[in-house]
């Protein structure tokens, strides 16, 4: 996964940026797809890796995708400067986190 490439939308915004956050956005959803498939596939040999340790971050990861695609979603060429910069914590805070242990 492309890091920089959400940590670069912050520094350009406008159309590139939100093209830039739109491409980290594929790529996480792409690693949770991934992420998926190898717990299914784990699934059929549980004795060689805990399962349900790949399912809860496979999930984790569900969860940080349909953040990410609800702050992406909100933002427009039109968004105001506080309306990104909340976008920008929640992006870089993930809160469901707290609740994975």
């Amino acid at each position: 996964m492309n890091i920089q490439n959400d940590q670069l939308f912050w520094c350009f915004p406008g159309t590139r940026g939100l093209t830039l956050l739109s491409q980290v956005l594929q790529e996480c959803k792409q690693a949770a797809s991934d992420l998926h498939q190898k717990a299914r596939d784990a699934a059929l040999h549980p004795e060689e890796v805990d399962v349900l340790e790949l399912f809860q971050a496979a999930d984790r990861a569900e969860q940080d995708v349909q953040l990410k695609t609800q702050l992406v979603d909100s933002l427009s060429l039109a968004s105001k400067v506080e309306h990104v910069t909340a976008v920008q914590v929640m992006w870089m805070c993930k809160p469901y986190l707290n609740q994975a242990s």
